[in-house]
C-alpha cells in the first residue's frame, strides 16, 4: 500500500509540473517579423570601369560595410548554420549591389569552392572581349583592355568561421595578389541557390566601400 501511494503521488507531481500543468495551455506561436522590402535601382550591364573598381574580388579589397540590423544578423547566422559544405560547389557572379544601385553582370564567370580550396575566373567587362587576328600587332591599349583591365583570376584556400568567409590567394593573374600573408574576409549569406558576399576586411585594413556580390549556383 505504501508503494502504491508513492507511485500515485509521483504521478500527480509529474502531471502538475508538466508544461501543460504549469501554464494550462501551450504558448501561441510567434508570428515572424515582417521586414521592409528593399528598394533598389537596376542597371542592365556594367562598364569595364565599374567592374575594375567594384569587382576586385581579391585580398587587397578595400570596402566598407554598414552594420547589419539584428534581423539580418539572425538571417546570416541561420542561413550559414549548416556549415562550410553549403558553399561548396560551382557558382556564377550575377549581381553587384551598391548604395542605390544593383548591376546585372552579363559576362561569364566561374567561382568554385571545394572542401578546402577556391578558384574564381571572370571577365571584368560589359561586353565580350574582342578576338584579334594577330595579337603581336595589337596596341598596348588593346592588350591592356583584353588581358589586364578586362579579365581577372585567382585561386587559393579558404576557411569559414560562423558566417564569415576568409580567402587566402595562392596563385593569381596579378603577382601582387600572391604576396605572402594576403587574405580577405567576407560576410556570407546563403539563401537557396544564391550566395551574397559582403567584403568586410583584409590584410590591407577594413573595407571602405559598401557593396555586395551575388553568386548563383550552377552546380
Amino acid at each position: 500500500m505504501l508503494l502504491r501511494s508513492r507511485d500515485y503521488l509521483g504521478l500527480i507531481l509529474t502531471i502538475s509540473l508538466s508544461p501543460a500543468g504549469l501554464f494550462g495551455q501551450r504558448a501561441d506561436k510567434c508570428e515572424p517579423a515582417t521586414l521592409p522590402a528593399a528598394v533598389t535601382k537596376s542597371a542592365e550591364g556594367i562598364t569595364s570601369r565599374l567592374l575594375r573598381d567594384y569587382l576586385s574580388f581579391i585580398a587587397t579589397d578595400e570596402f566598407e560595410r554598414d552594420t547589419p540590423s539584428s534581423a539580418s544578423n539572425l538571417l546570416d547566422i541561420s542561413a550559414f548554420a549548416q556549415g562550410k559544405s553549403d558553399i561548396e560547389g560551382v557558382w556564377q557572379l550575377t549581381e553587384i549591389t551598391m548604395p542605390g544601385m544593383t548591376m546585372k553582370v552579363t559576362q561569364p564567370s566561374v567561382y568554385i569552392f571545394t572542401k578546402m580550396h577556391y578558384s574564381k575566373v571572370y571577365v571584368a567587362s560589359d561586353k565580350p572581349r574582342p578576338v584579334l587576328d594577330d595579337y603581336s600587332k595589337a596596341s598596348g591599349e588593346q592588350l591592356f583592355s583584353i588581358f589586364v583591365d578586362g579579365f581577372d583570376a585567382n585561386s587559393g584556400t579558404y576557411e569559414v568561421m560562423a558566417e564569415k568567409l576568409t580567402l587566402h590567394p595562392i596563385v593569381a593573374k596579378s603577382p601582387s595578389d600572391m604576396k605572402d600573408g594576403n587574405w580577405s574576409t567576407y560576410m556570407v549569406k546563403i539563401s537557396g541557390n544564391t550566395v551574397t558576399l559582403t567584403p568586410e576586411t583584409s590584410n590591407a585594413g577594413p573595407s571602405k566601400k559598401s557593396l555586395s556580390y551575388k553568386l548563383t549556383r550552377v552546380e
